[in-house]
């Protein structure tokens, strides 16, 4: 499931003409849907409506099937809240969640981990430590998944990835616990009607604005809506690069696919303005994707000399590389999240560009909570007028070279602990809900 730019339109084509060719092959449907998050030309109302239609397609046919659920209606018992993913390694999605699955009170909540991961590593076996149940799930099917949630009556079932690879919505689908809430793993609606509470925070959806975009009720968190839990190993920032080299280095660290046509654009139309500058890219392939990709940003006026093109690179080599940049440029309509956390805690600033959706406004949840709104532009001129401006205060960028790590640690980005007391009072709020209006009653 993967949208590499110089593809992406390709792409989209041939999801939409499988599955429509095959309406029973969810997976390519979902596939589509997923790949319109990284498409500019499609609106939120667009890409909504895309959601529910696999919903409608593939997942409310199983409404018919829903049982009743008899868990005990205590408002103020412990909690049983099983958190599905694939993705329990070293990961995007895990990146968010270790810190809360560690800080999570006992008392308040019993937690299973119902694990699709292909493979182990040390976050394997960290989140397995840190969860009071752990269940291997990878070879049953959606509905003996699900059977195997009622088994374990949950109250709350978290789905840790909407529409990205290898998910079990279909076996939410089936409604197998009374509260189903999606969080983390995926910037958008699940589409589905079974589907509860989406979790988010003011910034990323300010109330009023989203609603409409979201087949789920919003469950905004009062600071942020994930917490980052940084590699261990990372090596401390150093000395800001514009100071050496005697110009200033733009850096996009995100994975290509999410470099739409506008956002290469605007980068252009960036570096036109500050003409000393050059650009790193990271994480394009050789060949003709790199070559496509030049291919664009000459059409814009922009000599190929400027760009240093690198591809998928170890971790060590991708902080080297990032660690050659002094202001990171986020991507749009698709902002970066764990690029986004991972480049300012190496010290780099982000310029973010604050769109109409959940998926274009990560970056300004992130920088919100670091105290950094200056560094979010409500336009494409402002995008440019702020990444130029800071390209210039040399004193200020060093500031944030040496600053960033600690604002990080002292910010509610990082904070697992209270992201884990929030998320539990929020799990409360919404159970009590359920107990008050639970059928039956």
């Amino acid at each position: 499931q993967t949208c590499a730019l110089p593809i992406s339109t390709e792409a989209l084509r041939w999801y939409r003409q499988a599955w429509m060719t095959n309406p029973a092959l969810s997976e390519a449907h979902g596939n589509y849907v997923a790949c319109l998050n990284y498409d500019d030309a499609t609106t939120p109302e667009d890409n909504f409506a895309a959601h529910r239609g696999w919903a409608d397609r593939h997942a409310e046919p199983l409404r018919a099937g829903w049982r009743p659920h008899a868990n005990d209606a205590t408002p103020a018992r412990r909690l049983r809240v099983g958190y599905v993913s694939s993705n329990f390694i070293e990961h995007p999605a895990t990146y968010f969640l270790e810190s809360t699955m560690q800080n999570h009170d006992s008392s308040v909540v019993e937690t299973f981990c119902y694990s699709d991961t292909l493979g182990t590593d040390g976050y394997t076996g960290r989140m397995k430590a840190a969860s009071h149940h752990w269940r291997e799930t990878r070879s049953l099917t959606d509905e003996a998944l699900a059977e195997q949630d009622q088994k374990d009556a949950f109250d709350i079932l978290v789905d840790l990835n909407g529409h990205i690879k290898d998910n079990r919505l279909l076996a939410f689908a089936r409604k197998p616990a009374p509260v189903q809430v999606t969080w983390s793993g995926y910037p958008n609606t699940t589409g589905l009607s079974a589907m509860d509470y989406r979790i988010t925070d003011r910034f990323a959806d300010p109330p009023g604005m989203t609603e409409h975009l979201h087949s789920e009720a919003l469950l905004r968190m009062p600071r942020i809506y994930m917490a980052f839990t940084p590699p261990p190993d990372d090596p401390e920032p150093d000395t800001l690069p514009m100071s050496r080299n005697g110009r200033v280095t733009f850096g996009s660290f995100n994975i290509v696919a999410k470099l739409s046509p506008s956002t290469l654009a605007v980068w252009a139309r960036l570096l036109i303005e500050v003409p000393d500058a050059r650009l790193i890219i990271a994480t394009v392939a050789e060949g003709r994707p790199r070559e496509r990709l030049i291919e664009q940003f000459q059409r814009h006026g922009v000599d190929p000399s400027r760009l240093v093109l690198e591809g998928r690179l170890p971790r060590a080599r991708f902080n080297e590389l990032m660690m050659q940049a002094d202001i990171a440029l986020d991507s749009f309509p698709y902002n970066g999240t764990t690029t986004t956390c991972h480049a300012l805690w190496m010290g780099l600033p982000v310029i973010a560009l604050a769109g109409r959706a959940h998926v274009s406004r990560v970056g300004v949840s992130m920088l919100s909570n670091l105290g950094l709104p200056e560094l979010v532009a409500g336009s494409s001129e402002e995008y440019i007028r702020i990444a130029a401006a800071l390209s210039r205060d040399e004193p200020r960028l060093a500031e944030l070279r040496s600053s960033l790590r600690q604002r990080m640690r002292s910010s509610p980005l990082t904070d697992g602990r209270q992201y884990a007391i929030d998320l539990e009072s929020a799990f409360r709020d919404i159970w009590r809900r359920w107990c008050e209006s639970r059928p039956g009653k």
